[in-house]
């Protein structure tokens, strides 16, 4: 998968787990269990992101807000139900995640989910 792939890859997964629980549901196909579908998505660009922040693909401060949006989901896939998902707990990760959106500079919106 090439460079460009990955970091589109890694945009739409952030505007995905940026939405609110709401959009979610309506993002996702109906067949989905949005909860488990929202954070492996985020758990697979994870591991796509050393590649892209050797490349220099994203600024340190963007990195710090990925990183605080996992963190956060590990800490409430750890720690809350998922049956919560509409939380403050879960709703920081949205916030950390829509911050790194605007750090990167992409509007966060509807995801592309082709890339997803």
């Amino acid at each position: 998968m090439n460079l460009e792939i990955r970091y589109k890859r890694v945009i739409e997964t952030l505007k995905l787990v940026a939405a609110s629980a709401k959009e979610q549901e309506i993002y996702l196909p109906k067949l989905s269990y949005v909860p488990t579908d929202v954070t492996s998505s985020f758990e697979d660009v994870y591991l796509l992101l050393p590649i892209l922040i050797e490349e220099g693909l994203f600024s340190n401060k963007s990195i710090a807000w990925i990183l605080r949006a996992y963190i956060q989901m590990q800490w409430c896939l750890a720690n809350v139900d998922l049956k919560d998902f509409s939380s403050d707990d879960w709703n920081k990760v949205r916030d950390f995640a829509k911050e790194a959106l605007l750090a990167i500079g992409e509007p966060p919106g509807k995801p592309d989910l082709e890339y997803i």
